[in-house]
Formats: structure tokens, sequence, C-alpha cells
């Protein structure tokens, strides 16, 4: 049985405005089975240019006094009106990307959003006595 990322809800600040960044366009190519011919062929597959946003969410936990941060990467531009300091609730899962650096493989723990939304800061009104 094939595992699946659970959908997580977290509820944090942004520590700055989400930063735009753009995936260049790219032509790769991969081997495919052909059944008409029964042969594996070479197919050229294009990939668009796609930006993307990424962000830091800082998350407190009760029994912890510093908060934790987490990276976090938006496909859908669903952060595009957040600024620094807002309060939000992002739905998404967590996956663990891996990468080279100076010849070293790295893994980065990373949370994919799915949906995004702005929460109300709760104002307390104080009477006048």
């Amino acid at each position: 049985m094939a595992s699946t990322n659970p959908i997580i809800t977290l509820f944090g600040n942004l520590g700055a405005t989400p930063e735009v960044r753009t995936l260049p366009a790219q032509d790769t190519t991969r081997h495919v089975y052909d059944p008409l011919t029964d042969q594996v062929v070479e197919k050229t597959i294009h990939r668009e240019a796609r930006q993307f946003r990424t962000l830091s969410l800082a998350v407190r936990l009760k029994e912890m006094d510093e908060p934790r941060w987490i990276p976090c990467i938006d496909w859908n531009n669903e952060s595009r009106l957040f600024q620094k300091g807002d309060r939000v609730r992002l739905t998404g899962f967590f996956q663990i990307r891996t990468y080279e650096k100076d010849g070293e493989t790295r893994r980065l723990r990373q949370f994919v959003v799915k949906t995004a939304t702005l929460e109300r800061a709760k104002i307390q009104i104080a009477e006048a006595a």
C-alpha cells in the first residue's frame, strides 16, 4: 500500500513577505514505452517557466518559549497578498527535498502549501472606566 502525505493545518506568523521565484523553461528527454511499435522511444518534454513563492512561518507551540520556523513553498500563488507579520492559516503537507551543494547531498524538510488564508487578529477593546 502506497503511503501518502497527510494534510496538515498550520497557524502562525510570516517572518517576511513571501519571495517570488521562477523556474526557467526547460526541455528534457525521457524514455517512454510506445505500445504501437512495442519499443521504448525517447520523447522530448517541454516544461514552461513557472513561478512559485517561498515563505517562512513562525509557529509557537505551548511547551516552547521560542517559535519554530518552518520553510514553506507555495506553487499555487495562494500567498500573493500576504505581508511580513501577517497571521495566516496554511493547509498542506510536509515533504523532504534533496539537493546538492558543494558536492554534498543535503536534505530540506519543507511545507507544501495547498491553501492559505489570512487570519483575523483578535482585537481586545478596553472599556473606559
